[in-house]
């Protein structure tokens, strides 16, 4: 869905940094929503802000993570020091869900029927198809 609003709305500039973490993020969300309202009865406000101040970090802290694992099983006593950054970047991104996940307003208490999910989903699947059938039209001479 990400690039296909993206090139909707960009038409022939790629958008970069935040902007693209935003749509992506937006969209990951949105496609994820019925279900997650479905299982769990709750619609998350704060989502967007919380995924656009941890997302840009994920990768480092893979990075980090991975390099202190290997580091570990190489020689235990020095890789405690490599684990540092990974576990700077871990704890951050854990508060940040903390913090908030705290907040009084950061959810909305709601539930779905399973019909209800399923009319979301097929209203989205249009939504995506129109997006696509358009992007399709506009490469076509």
């Amino acid at each position: 869905m990400a690039p296909l609003v993206t090139k909707l709305l960009f038409k022939k500039r790629e958008p970069r940094g935040m902007t693209l973490i935003l749509f992506e993020t937006l969209a990951a969300y949105v496609m994820t929503l019925p279900l997650i309202m479905f299982i769990f009865g709750k619609l998350s406000v704060v989502a967007l802000a919380a995924n656009l101040l941890v997302v840009p970090l994920v990768p480092f802290a893979m990075l980090f993570s991975t390099v202190a694992g290997i580091a570990g099983m190489i020689n235990p006593v020095f890789s405690a020091w490599l684990a540092v950054p990974a576990k700077l970047l871990l704890t951050y991104i854990l508060d940040v869900a903390y913090w908030l996940s705290d907040l009084s307003f950061s959810q909305v208490l709601t539930g779905l029927t399973t019909t209800q999910m399923i009319i979301l989903y097929g209203l989205l699947g249009g939504f995506v198809a129109v997006l696509a059938t358009r992007r399709h039209r506009s490469k076509t001479p």
